[in-house]
């Protein structure tokens, strides 16, 4: 009897799954989907009268603004057969062209981004040593880990870790899933045995590729006096760690380990969403972080698509000497760009902070979406035009550089 009700659910499981994907199917290449400019994105800014605060029905946090917008199962359905809108088509067959005359005429442009695999030789630039070298003061020292996963030092010692996801996939299951490209220049216990002090730990939001539990736990396995901070409910839905800060947008805390190392952490909003299992969308909330210690300020952009809230940020932290500002996973533009940023934006996000200096992440590690090798850093340099934003650079993985 048990056996029959099983089977019984699975048939009507099925069956709807199957009705779903025909109803997908058959509206999934209407005109509802084109490809949404900058332009067309800044004329919506100032729309809303909420402009910092997220919005919250039925126990779900959401986006206030009017660059936002939800994508359900028929856009998805859309995605995965390859659709892409008329509008976007032209978009990127021009850009493509223009792309491919600039190499040929800007000297040296094809030799500054290099070969796909010098960014993915982390044995050629990644040195432990660079990470027990003295941060100057006024400097804040990045290295990129990969993906969204980088560790911020600072001058007086501070040290944290961005969303550190370093397992080998991006998913529930290590057997399935987004398979990195690039490999991780070290491991937390490597970290501890060189003597690098993680002070915090820094999550975005609960995404698998952004929130890893097995790495979570090696953090705490060797710095047990790590404080970890997060968005609302983060911890509390998912984490589930004793030393954790939850915080809403534009709240901080204050970080002193009573030894002169001190610092403030802010959470920024983001134009993303949450969902950790088929039942618990949105229920957490997301978001990026401001830092702040030693008279320095580093800025961690997270998951998010392109909004006024960059202004906002940048004028409530008018002196950010780094940003790191994602740059991949934006293809197709259409069903992207409401949650991820492409370079074209991430430049104007580097001019939207005013910030001295911006770090390119969230490119190359996973292939998330249709974008795939270099195309992130070419889109990238060829928005930053000759001259112009070279403040924005892009870095191999594991490659440690000093901001001023």
């Amino acid at each position: 009897m048990l056996l029959w009700s099983i089977l019984a659910i699975f048939l009507i499981f099925v069956i709807l799954v199957t009705v779903l994907f025909i109803m997908s199917f058959a509206s999934s290449s209407t005109s509802k989907y084109c490809y949404t400019s900058i332009s067309q994105k800044r004329a919506l800014f100032n729309q809303t009268l909420n402009k910092s605060a997220p919005t919250k029905t039925g126990g779900k946090f959401g986006n206030p603004w009017p660059t936002s917008k939800v994508h359900g199962f028929s856009d998805l359905i859309a995605w995965k057969r390859k659709y892409v809108p008329k509008d976007e088509q032209d978009h990127n067959e021009k850009l493509k062209k223009d792309i491919d005359q600039k190499k040929l005429s800007v000297s040296g442009f094809g030799e500054k981004i290099g070969s796909l695999d010098e960014y993915l030789n982390v044995g050629k630039y990644f040195d432990s040593g660079r990470l027990l070298d003295k941060v100057e003061v006024g400097d804040v020292r990045v290295t990129w880990l990969g993906h969204a996963s980088s560790l911020i030092q600072f001058s007086n010692g501070f040290n944290v870790l961005t969303d550190p996801v370093f397992s080998e996939r991006a998913s529930p299951s290590q057997w399935v899933g987004p398979k990195r490209n690039s490999r991780v220049p070290i491991s937390i216990s490597k970290l501890h045995s060189l003597g690098v002090e993680i002070h915090a730990v820094l999550i975005s939001h609960n995404h698998y590729d952004h929130l890893d539990i097995n790495t979570l736990q090696k953090v705490q396995q060797y710095y047990k006096k790590a404080t970890i901070y997060s968005p609302l409910n983060t911890n509390q839905n998912t984490i589930k760690a004793k030393n954790s800060t939850e915080l809403g947008w534009w709240d901080s805390a204050a970080f002193d380990d009573g030894e002169g190392v001190v610092a403030k952490v802010t959470l920024t909003p983001a134009q993303h969403w949450t969902k950790r299992s088929a039942f618990d969308d949105n229920k957490s909330l997301w978001g990026g972080f401001v830092i702040q210690s030693a008279n320095t300020t580093a800025y961690f952009a997270g998951d998010t698509g392109y909004c006024q809230v960059f202004e906002e940020i940048g004028q409530t932290f008018p002196d950010i000497t780094v940003a790191l500002i994602p740059i991949g996973a934006y293809l197709p533009r259409w069903f992207m760009n409401p949650q991820h940023i492409s370079p074209e934006e991430a430049v104007q996000v580097y001019k939207d902070l005013k910030c001295k200096n911006a770090l390119a992440i969230h490119w190359l590690s996973f292939d998330l979406a249709d974008d795939r090798g270099l195309e992130p850093v070419e889109e990238l340099e060829f928005f930053k035009g000759d001259g112009e934003s070279e403040g924005f650079v892009v870095k191999s993985v594991g490659e440690s550089v000093d901001f001023r």
